[in-house]
């Protein structure tokens, strides 16, 4: 009994100082506000379809393009969190039918268990 007791506690203490440890993270925090304020610079309305896709894949952004619907649908991962919830940045693009933006929609999307 005392060794499953001390094992519990053991255990606890480990738990305790991962969660310590993972709250004190300093790499540099990204949010949808900031996301949002950079994108609206950097691609005005009225971007041509090719400096849209130029603009995602040089900042490393995933991204699909669905010809039917005219709209980019990208995604930076893993922009703020912690060991048990992340957050997501989804940027949906709408072009118009000449291909130009027309729109972008920041969102968080958060996930975790």
């Amino acid at each position: 009994m005392k060794v499953v007791r001390l094992a519990l506690t053991l255990l606890s203490l480990l738990f305790v100082a991962f969660f310590i440890l993972s709250c004190g993270e300093t790499r540099p925090m990204l949010t949808r506000d900031l996301v949002e304020k950079k994108i609206t610079q950097d691609l005005p309305i009225g971007s041509n379809q090719g400096d849209v896709k130029r603009y995602l894949e040089t900042n490393g952004i995933e991204y699909s393009w669905v010809e039917q619907e005219s709209v980019f649908y990208a995604i930076i991962r893993n922009t703020n969190g912690d060991f048990l919830v992340k957050e997501n940045i989804q940027l949906v693009i709408h072009m118009d039918t000449e291909k130009h933006l027309r729109a972008i929609e920041v969102k968080s999307i958060f996930t975790g268990p």
